[in-house]
């Protein structure tokens, strides 16, 4: 998330404006809004999936404390609330941190409009891609495009390079591109 931070000095004032499009359970899109909330980013995140049961955790926003302790739990603590008794293997992500996220139902693939007039500093597409053949590659990376800001950055996963080819999108770093002006 060092360049999601770095993006967001770039673009003083406002909101960022995110969307983490394969959200799956909202691991992701939390992280985003934990690490623009440290950043003191006022953002704004899109958290979509196909899928309405992992859509349904994500908005729940209830983990196993056990899970967190996988990553870097100091820095994730005060960020969620801890459950008692009962629930004290659980923790929940905090009231502030929930205003800055929105889980809604969306398909990459399929033929329905997104919302006219969306725009995006940041699409995080990670490891979604290597589930598609070329063809239905490229037109999800057309369809980013055209609601991913010019300078915004796409975020891929690590196995995924799809988005070099494409003239959207110009290599930023490694995982991410830079959608081009115009």
């Amino acid at each position: 998330f060092d360049m999601l931070d770095a993006l967001a000095k770039k673009r003083p004032g406002g909101k960022l404006r995110v969307w983490s499009s394969a959200c799956s359970t909202g691991e992701e899109p939390w992280s985003a809004a934990i690490a623009l909330r440290e950043a003191g980013r006022n953002a704004e995140i899109l958290a979509s999936d196909l899928d309405t049961d992992a859509l349904e955790t994500g908005r729940n926003a209830v983990y196993r404390v056990q899970a967190l302790h996988n990553t870097d739990f100091d820095r994730l603590a005060p960020h969620f609330l801890k459950g008692t008794g009962a629930n004290a293997e659980l923790a929940m992500v905090g009231a502030k941190m929930r205003a800055m996220v929105r889980f809604e139902q969306r398909t990459l693939l399929g033929e329905e409009p997104w919302p006219a007039g969306e725009r995006f500093d940041a699409v995080f597409c990670r490891n979604v891609m290597i589930y598609f053949d070329r063809a239905a590659q490229q037109r999800v990376l057309g369809r980013i495009a055209t609601v991913l800001a010019p300078g915004g950055l796409l975020f891929l996963g690590h196995s995924e390079s799809c988005a070099a080819g494409h003239p959207a999108y110009r290599f930023h770093a490694k995982t991410a591109y830079e959608r081009r002006d115009g």
